[in-house]
């Protein structure tokens, strides 16, 4: 039994010898590990070189993965494996002296790693240790394995079943004191990129950040500016005193949906309602859902006691809306598409769905009627014809001429 241990560990060494010669320019351990999201044979790597284009072995260490000797060094008795260990130093020594960068003076060495969480452990350092600590071991890092980083992190960052580990993450930096400005400022750059998407929760910070000032990522860090790379309003906005303003938690009222605090390209939409005198915003969705858009009083009571209103969450002013629905049809239905115009009619619907009064019954009719007709692409020019007749108050009788 003992013997063929031996020999068995014996040909498995000459394979795994063979193989790193072969393999020289083989596809980096970190970045292996990852995408095959396990670890071959007995969950563990073998004969894998200090540097592939991946995280040199110094990292790992950084990391707190332990490296151990692979099965074939641990034939025979402790010396002869000590023995050997010294025989493979002197070899690394000796490589050392012709290589022309970090990773390859750790040629020769071979590491046994449980490949699994090791963007995580990275991740964890990151936000729990001091920033001179992390961002030493960040400039360590070669520029591939800088890139592969990024890319992992911000896998990680958009995939749903990760949301709770970035969530817990954003409140591990929240409870830091030390992060502020001075101190940040002195970060290696992409440091301060990784805290940053990590702290937003958007990686675009990670891959699409070298348009932004390193200033400007403190200051999104720090929640003194909005996150939103085509906004970068000053925080709070227009010094607003709500209660969403003065939490300082990032949240922008130019921009953000008050309810779930992200934001979107939209624009000229029923998607978005506003308030009529604080002009914070509110995505359709998360104000139907939330019950901000429900029936109030009718200030006119021209068409009945009650109408459909968006009532704000920061000020409490009822925006009535079928006002707001009217002008974002006159203003913008003749330039859309006809998959856009059938959104947008839906999306009416849905904010009058529950009327009572008579304007209200009389635009939800209507917009049923439109949507029907839409079915056939060949409408599209006759419905928005309609439309826009409609809510200028130009046809109050709607007859759907059957072609």
């Amino acid at each position: 039994m003992g013997v063929d241990q031996t020999s068995n560990c014996t040909g498995r060494q000459a394979q795994l010898s063979s193989e790193s010669r072969e393999k020289g320019s083989a596809t980096p351990l970190l970045q292996r590990v990852l995408q095959n999201d396990h670890i071959p044979d007995t969950n563990t790597l073998a004969g894998i070189k200090g540097y592939n284009n991946g995280l040199p072995n110094e990292l790992l260490r950084h990391a707190n993965i332990q490296g151990v000797l692979s099965p074939t060094y641990s034939c025979g008795s402790h010396d002869s494996g000590l023995e050997h260990n010294r025989h493979r130093r002197q070899l690394t020594r000796e490589r050392s002296s012709r290589s022309l960068t970090r990773g390859e003076r750790q040629e020769g060495e071979q590491l046994v790693i449980n490949g699994a969480g090791v963007i995580e452990r990275i991740i964890s350092k990151v936000v729990s240790e001091p920033l001179h600590l992390t961002g030493r071991m960040l400039q360590e890092m070669t520029e591939n394995s800088i890139t592969y980083l990024r890319e992992a992190i911000s896998d990680i960052i958009v995939d749903p079943g990760k949301r709770g580990q970035i969530i817990a993450l954003q409140e591990a930096l929240k409870k830091r004191s030390d992060l502020n400005s001075d101190i940040l400022r002195t970060c290696p750059r992409v440091l301060m990129e990784i805290l940053v998407a990590i702290r937003t929760g958007l990686p675009y910070f990670i891959k699409k950040s070298s348009s932004i000032a390193t200033s400007n990522l403190v200051d999104i860090f720090l929640n003194l500016k909005c996150r939103n790379l085509s906004c970068q309003s000053i925080l709070p906005v227009d010094d607003c005193d709500c209660k969403f303003c003065q939490r300082k938690t990032g949240f922008c009222s130019s921009c953000m949906c008050i309810v779930c605090s992200k934001f979107d390209s939209a624009s000229n939409t029923c998607s978005w309602v506003g308030c009529d005198v604080c002009l914070h915003w509110c995505h359709t969705d998360c104000g139907l859902r939330h019950s901000l858009i429900r029936k109030g009083q009718s200030a006119s009571r021209s068409y009945g006691s009650t109408e459909m209103q968006f009532h704000c969450a920061a000020c409490g002013h009822p925006s009535e809306m079928f006002g707001f629905v009217k002008e974002v049809f006159r203003t913008c239905a003749r330039h859309w598409r006809m998959e856009t115009l059938i959104r947008e009619l839906q999306y009416v619907e849905r904010i009058f769905s529950a009327s009572d009064d008579v304007r209200g019954k009389r635009v939800r009719d209507f917009v049923k009627q439109m949507l029907i007709k839409s079915e056939n692409k060949g409408y599209h020019s006759e419905v928005v014809k309609c439309v826009i007749a409609f809510f200028s108050g130009k046809l109050l009788i709607i007859v759907i001429i059957e072609k």
